[in-house]
């Protein structure tokens, strides 16, 4: 995967920004944008709705930030090419949701997006190893 990022590659502050979540978190309900105080982050075999799905490079080949759309259509692809790691039915693949950095963060040199599997229903198991089930 081009843009994928192991979560030991990001830096001191990249981290910071992103509350030490890692490849496989759950989380009971919608993140929030800010994640520099940290998330709640359950067991996976608890009801859930997001799961860490990993993180993208955004340091090259990116639009400028302040180009709005066109910088948020580069996330969303970038995201998406997760999906080879997801071992989800195909209805479910598309469910990519995104987080990247705030203005500050992006002030501070963060160039990696976190990108989440975001389910319809609350699900117990992980879409990483493929024992996720309606809850």
């Amino acid at each position: 995967m081009p843009y994928s990022r192991e979560r030991e590659q990001l830096t001191a502050v990249e981290s910071q920004y992103f509350g030490g979540l890692v490849h496989g978190d759950c989380l009971p309900g919608h993140p929030s944008q800010d994640l520099s105080h940290g998330a709640a982050i359950i067991d996976c075999s608890q009801p859930h709705i997001y799961q860490v799905a990993g993180f993208v490079d955004l340091s090259e080949g990116m639009p400028d930030k302040s180009d709005g759309i066109n910088f948020e259509i580069s996330v969303v692809q970038r995201c998406s090419s997760l999906k080879a790691v997801l071992r989800t039915a195909p209805a479910f693949t598309h469910l990519i949701a995104l987080n990247y950095t705030t203005d500050q963060a992006w002030n501070d040199d963060v160039r990696v997006a976190l990108c989440w599997v975001a389910m319809n229903v609350e699900r117990t198991g992980s879409v990483l190893d493929g024992s996720f089930a309606p809850a």
